[in-house]
């Protein structure tokens, strides 16, 4: 591979096209975080480069791996230090807009327009209702996602392409990658954002406390003691706050967990960054699957690529791994584990009759995904109540080798329930339906796709 760095102007050269100036530079890193839009390049160059003027193209071979204009310059007495930073850097332009129940995605392409970036934006129906001033671009289009993501309960992020500023799902954004792990990892375990319970009030009313909804979870409550939050919506039905809530809860109902490690590249390592999502697998510490970057930093020397990349494992079933290895489990702990699930079993069972509701993640209501999370989480198992990744939450076994307590994966993963023996499963199957219990074997078993064993 070859690592190249292109410029448009060095002082007193204003080039027609971008000219490599890569024998001229060294010591590439380039950051980005979840809580920012902009990747920010730095390197040293004994070129005299200009801040606003020199545009910079960073490249891996043929691929554009950084877009952007020099920020800010460091003269020594030989050399410079450069920060460049992607064309997200324009987004901190603060201005005012009125929005009058127009939909997300023609709001912020109103916002993109006005100052000539260009926009790539999945379809987004929430209507934004609202008056913003004083807030930078980058801050409004934050919280017009916002008020998307507890609609669609997924997290959207942003990320600026070029001169184009991409909006995505997360679950969209998975990497194809190849890398091999440094032994330099460690792992943090934080509830200082734990929310457990959750009030949705009406922004609209001033004068009475407006509250449309209430999502909690005792079980978490009893254990951690009540951390609330209070969700202040203008323009909700009853429906939507209790699904706003909902959403709201199970993404902070847990505690949180980070994983930290250093990649050596290998292959396709140029596209990892901040809100995508990379495969990490430290059986040890339950972490297998694909988890959310939050930040990463990368490097290049002598063109070895690293890259140190914090991720979000707070979905994951933690193991600790200073515990007996379960390749050594005796015959008294494998009775415990059957108790156990006995007792999960009896658990879910207390749930039937419950009704169906989209999104639904409380005893008030659940979809599949949502009964199966609450189940699990009352026994110290946290899973994301989202089936495209609570199928990667856990060790898939054959369907022959299926046990009590395995989740069932249906429908290509669109549908979730857990076996409970005798060939039978509890669900919440769909709308206008209850949590029952069902027969596994014909219909449902043809139509298995997988079965994951997180117990």
């Amino acid at each position: 591979m070859a690592w190249t760095i292109w410029s448009n102007y060095t002082v007193g050269n204003d080039y027609k096209s971008f000219k490599d100036i890569t024998k001229y530079c060294n010591n590439f890193s380039w950051s980005d975080d979840q809580d920012t839009i902009s990747t920010t390049l730095n390197f040293d160059s004994i070129l005299d480069l200009a801040e606003g003027r020199s545009h910079i193209i960073f490249k891996k071979d043929d691929k554009v791996v950084f877009q952007g204009l020099i920020i800010k310059k460091t003269q020594k007495n030989t050399s410079g230090s450069y920060t460049a930073q992607d064309y997200g850097f324009y987004l901190k332009n603060e201005d005012i807009f009125q929005f009058n129940n127009i939909d997300a995605k023609s709001a912020i392409y109103q916002i993109l327009k006005k100052y000539n970036i260009g926009g790539a934006c999945i379809p987004i129906a929430t209507k934004i209702k609202q008056f913003y001033y004083d807030k930078s671009l980058s801050d409004i289009i934050k919280d017009i996602l916002n008020q998307c993501q507890l609609d669609i309960g997924e997290d959207v992020c942003m990320e600026m392409r070029g001169t184009t500023l991409w909006i995505d799902k997360i679950s969209n954004l998975k990497l194809d990658c190849k890398y091999i792990t440094g032994n330099d990892y460690s792992v943090t375990r934080d509830m200082s954002n734990m929310i457990n319970y959750v009030i949705v009030r009406s922004s609209s009313n001033q004068y009475v406390s407006g509250i449309q909804a209430i999502a909690k979870d005792d079980n978490n409550i009893k254990i951690f003691g009540k951390l609330s939050k209070i969700l202040s919506l203008e323009n909700y039905t009853a429906a939507q706050a209790r699904n706003a809530g909902n959403n709201y809860l199970n993404a902070f109902n847990a505690t949180n967990k980070e994983f930290t490690v250093t990649l050596l590249d290998v292959e396709g390592c140029e596209d990892i960054r901040a809100n995508r999502k990379i495969y990490i697998d430290l059986g040890n510490y339950g972490v297998k699957g694909y988890y959310k970057i939050k930040n990463a930093q990368h490097t290049v020397n002598n063109d070895i690529h690293k890259i140190q990349i914090t991720v979000d494992f707070s979905g994951a079933t933690f193991n600790d791994p200073t515990q007996t290895s379960t390749t050594a489990i005796s015959n008294a702990e494998t009775k415990a584990d059957d108790t156990k699930a006995n007792k999960i079993i009896t658990y879910a069972k207390k749930f039937l009759g419950v009704k169906y509701v989209y999104g639904g993640k409380t005893p008030s209501g659940f979809d599949c995904s949502g009964f199966v999370a609450y189940v699990f989480r009352n026994f110290g198992i946290n899973l994301t109540a989202y089936t495209y990744t609570m199928i990667n939450e856990g060790k898939r076994v054959d369907i022959k080798n299926i046990q009590p307590c395995d989740l069932v994966f249906f429908f290509n993963t669109g549908h979730v329930g857990m076996y409970i023996g005798n060939d039978k499963f509890i669900q919440a199957p769909h709308t206008g339906d209850v949590v029952k219990i069902s027969t596994f074997s014909g219909y449902y078993k043809q139509h298995c796709n997988a079965v994951v064993r997180v117990l």
